[in-house]
């Protein structure tokens, strides 16, 4: 990964994509 954590657009979009999909997958 990186040395820092700093996140860009497109990084924020893939991790909140990601939360939903999770949270919808946990909650099914």
């Amino acid at each position: 990964m990186g040395d820092s954590i700093h996140l860009s657009t497109a990084d924020l979009a893939a991790l909140a994509f990601f939360l939903v999909v999770w949270v919808l997958h946990t909650l099914a």
